[in-house]
Formats: structure tokens, sequence, C-alpha cells
């Protein structure tokens, strides 16, 4: 098989074939069996020795078979190359001046022939690598390249220009043609120009990263975190502050950045920094931030400030719950306390109409107070006072609130329906008001009056919350009209519209339909007909019933018994036509009304019944005849 080399695209190649023979031999240079044919990019330089074949700024139309022949009076040999052209990777930059050599050693003695092929190293840095990398003290460190040649090339380290030892902390491997350093946890010592070298018998190719190491900062505070001072006095906060390059030093409280002002001083040099506070207050205190930072990273530190003195106002105090004679007050802590734990509240109150300020508590351990005795129509000021072991805080005002009730009666609940009624009882419902007065409806209060009486007689004792209430304990037979009340916080509405009399008796229904409604007889003119009963009477007795007929094609029912009624329980329906069919119907009555109706089977004919005939023996004809013949039977036997 030929000998395959691969080179870049917008490289110099150059083949050289070292020819030996006696006497010289010929020689030329074909690609793909066709004579090399010589150009500006493309040329053939012989001599003695040697036949070279150079190709100038390289593309994939030179890649194929290229062959070598060397002929004399002796003999011919021939020797082929396969040549693959690459296109340029994102970090293959040195190629483009770059001569690849491939030595060719032909012999025209005796048609033997010998050739070898060596090629100079190739080198690409990693896909992701950069001639520069910054990292950060404590990061890690990973250099790559791919390396090609032949034969293959001897690959070696060098930092700052000399061999590279590898020591705890580093790890160079190699996985196929990729070549690798890895550096652990560096430091700024490790910061330099790293090269790697790759060597063949063809020469040699080196690449350079240079690696820079920015220094970790490092806060070194002289004083503790935590700072504690007496109001009137001042603090100082010093700090060390140790990276490279020099960091920048910042002093920020509360998210905002401090500057020299006549009661803060800040001096700060490269590598120190103080803040001092004059005159110490209590809002002085809190969180003091020193920030330094470099392109390295950024480091911080906190000092907690706390000034004893007397607590600051309490926060977000509130009235809720007015009414005429009380109200509510609700705070929260105060955001400073002073240094010192909060023991107690102290509250008071003053008309503002006066100026003098009279306690209200003084002992108060809650954050939430209900202060009563009021008086109705009066404007107050609430205050509210914290105290820790350093004396009384400063004092948080309300705005002046007047004591009156925020709500009134509501409207009166509509007007009320009864709907269940019996002889003793009577249930009443009623809707909402259509608006409450501002306080919800605590309960509703129902009353009745008799239609023989004058007086309205409360009907509930207990607390009603339904829009329904059964009133019991009524005389039978009276009358009674309702109205109903709703009561909030200020009292009792208007009453209600009042509902229309309603009698207290058992509630009655119309009967149920007669049982087994049948047909007893029939003639040319007339039908009779007989039912039972109703099973149910509708709560009332029965009065009485009522027979009517239809024609079978027609609606119109025409009633047969008398207008008061019919009370037996069966009946004859005369003047009918002969031989025509009719529907009819039976129904019962009681003082309610006309129920529901039963329907007589069938559609019943006007016309003549036949019997058929029928013997039927007499009792004493009977015990005649049977003597009689008892009387023969003997008389034959003897």
């Amino acid at each position: 098989l030929p000998d395959t080399v691969t080179v870049r695209a917008g490289s110099k190649m150059l083949i050289e074939g070292i020819v030996a023979g006696k006497p010289a031999p010929f020689c030329k240079w074909k690609q793909s069996n066709e004579d090399v044919l010589t150009s500006d990019r493309l040329s053939v330089i012989k001599t003695q020795t040697t036949c070279t074949l150079i190709i100038k700024n390289v593309n994939r139309k030179d890649s194929g078979y290229y062959s070598l022949s060397a002929e004399n009076s002796t003999g011919k040999v021939n020797q082929i190359l396969r040549v693959i052209v690459q296109g340029q990777s994102k970090n293959f930059t040195a190629l483009d001046t770059e001569v690849v050599t491939y030595l060719k050693l032909l012999h025209c003695d005796n048609n033997s022939s010998f050739m070898s092929c060596t090629v100079p190293p190739r080198l690409e840095l990693g896909a992701n690598m950069k001639n520069l990398i910054v990292v950060k003290a404590g990061e890690n460190v990973f250099m790559d390249a791919e390396i090609h040649g032949k034969p293959l090339p001897k690959v070696s380290w060098k930092k700052d220009g000399a061999p590279l030892a590898i020591a705890e902390g580093m790890k160079a491997s190699q996985k196929k043609h990729v070549h690798m350093l890895e550096l652990f946890s560096v430091t700024r010592k490790e910061s330099g120009d790293y090269t790697i070298v790759a060597e063949n018998l063809s020469g040699s190719k080196h690449a350079t990263i240079k690696l820079k190491v920015l220094g970790k900062l490092d806060v070194d505070a002289s004083y503790s975190s935590n700072v504690v001072v007496m109001a009137g006095e001042p603090f100082r906060l010093e700090a060390n502050v140790t990276g490279r390059p020099i960091p920048s030093l910042v002093w920020t409280k509360e998210g905002k950045e401090l500057e020299d002002t006549a009661k803060i001083e800040i001096k700060t040099s490269d590598f120190h920094t103080t803040l001092i506070n004059k005159d110490s207050l209590r809002r002085d205190g809190g969180a003091f931030t020193l920030t330094a930072s470099n392109p390295g990273g950024f480091a911080k530190f906190t000092f907690n400030v706390k000034v004893l003195d007397r607590p600051g106002p309490p926060d977000s105090l509130t009235v809720t719950d007015i009414a005429a004679e009380k109200c509510v007050l609700n705070w929260l802590h105060p955001t400073h306390d002073g240094g010192a734990k909060i023991e107690y509240f102290i509250i008071q109150r003053r008309e503002t109409s006066r100026l003098a300020w009279t306690n209200v508590a003084t002992d108060l351990q809650a954050n939430r107070f209900k202060v009563t005795k009021l008086l109705k129509g009066n404007e107050y000021i609430f205050r509210v006072m914290a105290v820790n072991k350093y004396g009384v805080g400063e004092p948080l005002e309300t705005e002046p609130v007047n004591c009156v009730n925020p709500y009134g009666p509501s409207d009166p609940p509509t007007q009320p329906e009864v709907t269940t009624i019996t002889k003793d009882s009577m249930v009443v419902c009623w809707e909402r008001p259509e608006h409450d007065g501002g306080s919800r409806i605590n309960t509703y209060v129902i009353e009745r009056r008799d239609k023989t009486g004058l007086r309205w007689v409360k009907c509930n004792k207990r607390t009603v919350t339904d829009l329904r209430f059964k009133v019991s304990g009524l005389t039978p037979g009276h009358e009674y009209e309702f109205r109903v009340f709703a009561e909030n916080n200020a009292g009792l509405s208007q009453p209600s519209p009042s509902s229309p009399f309603y009698k207290a008796v058992d509630t009655i229904f119309q009967p149920g339909p007669p049982g087994n409604p049948r047909v007893l007889d029939t003639s040319k003119s007339s039908i009779t007909v007989a039912w039972n009963k109703p099973v149910y009477d509708g709560g009332s007795e029965i009065t009485g019933y009522i027979v009517e007929t239809c024609l079978p094609e027609e609606d119109e029912w025409t009633i047969h018994t008398p207008k008061k009624g019919w009370t037996a329980t069966s009946f004859t329906i005369t003047n009918l036509k002969e031989n025509q069919d009719y529907k009819i119907n039976i129904c019962a009555t009681n003082s309610e009304g006309v129920g529901e109706p039963a329907a007589v089977p069938g559609v019943p004919k006007a016309e003549d019944r036949l019997i058929p005939p029928e013997i039927e023996l007499g009792a004493d004809t009977f015990s005649a005849l049977s003597c009689g013949l008892l009387c023969l039977r003997n008389s034959l036997t003897a």
C-alpha cells in the first residue's frame, strides 16, 4: 500500500525524491497517471540526486495519488504517495508559511527500489485554548494540543523557556495524539509562559500559552466583627486587606456607600482602611460592610455596631375597632432597641382640647391594647413609648381619633312569608336587609300579633341567624300576622312590613282517586257504575262523589251527579244514547275541593245486557223429589 500523508489547505508542500542509479536515471512526477504540469503554483526541481515537487497554497484539488518514476538502461522503478488535503482549523495559523517535506529514495539498480517517508511535526492547540489564560488563585487550569508527524514527534513542556518539571499539583498526560497539562489549585507563582514543543527528524514545532493567576483577596479585621459603644462615644473600625492587583476598598451601610462627612471619617491606603464615627447616636448602630475588589474577585467583611441608648419609637402604631367608648391600639417593636431588651411599653392619651397626658397602661408586655372608658363624641390622641434598662424611649403618636360608632342600625328585613302551617305552629321566612348598617347582623327578632288582639309578642328567646324560624304555641283556629327586626352592634332595625294573616289550622288537601271503578249493569239508555272510597281523603272527610261522561272522540265532559255531589258509592247514568260508547270518570270531593279522577276501564256501551237462561230449583222442591225417589227404590227392593 502507498504511504499516506495529510496536509492542511493553504500550506506549502514539498515532496523531495532522492534518486540513485548508474547511469544517472531520468525522473518524472505524475498525479493520477497524468504528467505534472508546472505553473506559478506548481514546480519541479531536478538535480543529479534529487527530483523535488513543490506545490504552493495547497487546496483540496491537490489531493490524490502522486507517483515518482526513475528510469535508466538497467530498468525502471516507480513509487506512489497518497496526499490528503484537509481544511484549515480555527487554531491553524502557522501552516501558511510552513514547508512540509517528504523524502523519497529510489535506486535504479537491478530493478530494486526503496522508499521511506518522514513528516515534520504539526501542532494545533485545543479548540477551547487561548494564547492568554486568566484565572483566580485556587482554580484549576487545563491546557491541551493535538500533535501529528512522522516519525511520531517527541513532546515536552517548558515554563518561561526552561524545561517544566512535573511536580505535585501538576499532571501531564496523553490520549492518542492529544497532549494535556493540568495544574491544580494554582497560585500566583504558577503564572508565566507555558510552551509545548514537538520534535522529530523532519523538524520541530512549538506553541506558547500565557497563564496569569490573580491573587486571592482577603480582609483581616483588626477588631472583632461585633462593636458595642455607649451613646455619645465615638467608635473606630479598622481592617487590613491583601490581594493583587491592589484592591479598591468601599464602606457601605444598609446598601448605601459611605463617604467622608463631619460625622464619619474614612482613611484608606493600599492595604489598610479605617472608619471613625464621632459622637455616636442610637441610629448610628447597624451593619457596616467593607468590600475589597480587584479583577480577581471580591471579599467582604461586616462589622455589627451596637450603640447602647434608650430605645427608639415603636413602629406602625394604628388604631382599630373604634367605637363610642373604646378602641384598640396595635404597634410593633422599635427598629432600634437601644442595644438592650425592651422590657415593657407605656401608653398615654389626651383629649385634643387639652395638653396634659394621662396614663392608660404603664407596664404592658404585649403589642396590642384595648382602650376603654372613653367619652362618646370626644377626640383623642394616643402615644406609645418603649422602655429598656437605659430609660424611656421616644414616643410615637397617633392622629386624632373621634370616638363615635362607625356604623348604624341596618335596614329592615323583607316582608316575611309563612310556609308550613299546622293548628299550633307556623314557619316564618324572610330575606336579609339590603344594607347591614356597617356592622354584621348578630341576630333577628321575630314578633307575632293575634288578629283578635293589639299587642305584638316576641317569638324567639335565643339568637336567630337563619332566615327562617318556626313559631309554635299558637291557638288553633286563630289568625296571626308576623314581622321581623334585624339587630347589629348599633341595635335593632325598623320592623319589616307585616305579613298577611295566616290561620292556625292543619293543612287540608284534595282527596285521592276513588278505588276500583267498575260497571255493574247497562241498558240501552243507562249505565250503572260502582267504586270504593279513596285510600287518601286529604285530611278531611269525603263529602261526595262526581260521575262524568265523555264521548271517546271528544274532550268535553258531562257531569251526571247532583251539584251537591253523590254520597253513595254507586250511580246509574241515564238518558244515554243506545249503542253509544262512553268514557266515564269518578272523582271524590272534600272541604278542599274535587280530587283526582279515577277512570272506569274500557269504554262501556249503553245497551241491553243479555243474560243466558239459568234453572235454579228451590230447596223444598229438591227435598220432595229426593223423598219420592227413595220410596220407589224401597218398593222395588221388596
